[in-house]
């Protein structure tokens, strides 16, 4: 009876074993998921920043160019003016 018991317990150490294995590899497979969704969620948060960051250096450059037109503009205006009071 005493031998029985001893075998029972080593295959019960077994199967603890196993048991315990196949935890930590689900609870990895389970992490990588989680990884990946990240990963994947972060880089759609990148491009999408990255879009917004080429809209807004486009805004950038017409804004520019619409305030170099109009310091254009109002200097030729000033000399206008500078021509009739002369």
């Amino acid at each position: 009876m005493l031998s029985l018991l001893y075998l029972l317990a080593q295959y019960a150490v077994i199967v603890a074993v196993i048991a315990s294995a196949l935890w930590f590899f689900a609870d990895y497979i389970r992490d990588q998921e989680r990884l990946t969704a990240d990963l994947e969620r972060n880089r759609l948060e990148l491009s999408q920043a990255r879009a917004s960051l080429t809209q807004a250096e486009e805004v950038t450059r017409v804004d520019r160019a619409y305030l170099q037109q109009t310091e254009a503009q109002a200097e030729h205006w000033e000399k206008l003016v500078n021509d009739l009071r002369s």
